[in-house]
């Protein structure tokens, strides 16, 4: 797959061709005619044979709602590449602008970009956002100051409060 539009440098850049193993996660299997058609598709996977570590580089649909509670909605026609930096059962955190797992002491992701984000004394004057996630004024995260963020596994319970109310809503 050749990337456009990559937010991924200096790991990867715009232009750049990639080859997906779509086998560690398990395929997707789907009808493209009918997504080219615009008719409902019905998506099945096959099983994973592998499991994503930190820092691996993941191709995804991303996900949006479509004013319903109880699904999500994805354009399989449009691909997202990301670095995953987390997985289940973790807790992350920004501090500083760097990002950090409790109990983890490898790097995550671009640790250059990180330090020159973290160096930056107003972010917002050069035109970056850094209001982020779940957006709530009392919580107060930023790019820079972000979490603890813990991220459920299969089958943990997440106690309800407001913050994780608002978290995982």
């Amino acid at each position: 797959m050749k990337l456009e539009d990559c937010a991924m440098e200096p790991t990867l850049k715009d232009g750049d061709r990639i080859l997906v193993n779509k086998m560690i996660n398990g395929a997707r299997l789907f009808d493209v005619f009918a997504v080219l058609n615009n008719e409902d598709v019905v998506i099945h996977r096959t099983p994973g044979l592998g499991n994503f570590k930190r820092n691996d580089i993941q191709v995804f649909n991303f996900p949006y709602q479509m004013n319903r509670w109880d699904s999500v909605r994805f354009d399989v026609m449009q691909y997202y590449v990301k670095r995953c930096i987390v997985l289940p059962g973790d807790t992350l955190e920004i501090r500083r602008g760097v990002y950090k797992i409790r109990g983890c002491d490898e790097q995550l992701g671009n640790y250059s970009a990180q330090h020159d984000l973290a160096n930056l004394d107003h972010p917002e004057q050069y035109g970056i956002v850094v209001s982020t996630f779940p957006y709530d004024k009392q919580i107060g995260w930023t790019i820079c100051e972000f979490g603890p963020l813990p991220i459920p596994k299969k089958e943990q319970t997440v106690m309800m409060h407001r913050t994780n109310c608002l978290l995982y809503r």
